[in-house]
């Protein structure tokens, strides 16, 4: 059996240290899928970085999807389903109130089929928003 993992990532540079350890969890037998869920018009995103975002993706063999949404759970949840996914990879929420936890309202709910794996951060100057 084929492993398939997704990784959420943001708008943020460092997002390629979330999609190399995606890589390392699909194996080279696995599927990766790089997933970016934005709630601005895709036209008014940061075009260098989506194209990082896609570059990083493909050196990585992994496909890469935008998706429009303002309910980011909701949507990798449909993601996670429509696609089979058996593993997802989240980084670690700077949030550190429980209800404003990303990673929390992502795993709630979701599949117990589906492992998750928490990448701790690691602050860098590259961390700031660019889309």
């Amino acid at each position: 059996m084929t492993k398939k993992v997704m990784v959420c990532v943001t708008k943020q540079k460092t997002s390629e240290r979330l999609i190399r350890s995606g890589y390392k969890i699909a194996g080279p037998e696995g599927e990766l899928y790089v997933l970016h869920i934005t709630g601005k018009d895709i036209s008014m995103a940061n075009c260098e970085v989506i194209q990082h975002l896609f570059d990083v993706s493909k050196k990585y063999d992994a496909q890469m999807s935008i998706l429009h949404s303002t309910n980011v759970a909701s949507t990798i949840k449909k993601f996670v389903i429509d696609n089979a996914i058996d593993a997802i990879v989240l980084g670690e929420s700077k949030e550190e109130s429980v209800k404003s936890d990303m990673a929390l309202k992502i795993t709630e709910g979701m599949p117990d089929t589906v492992k998750t794996y928490i990448i701790p951060m690691s602050y860098s100057y590259l961390d700031k928003d660019v889309v």
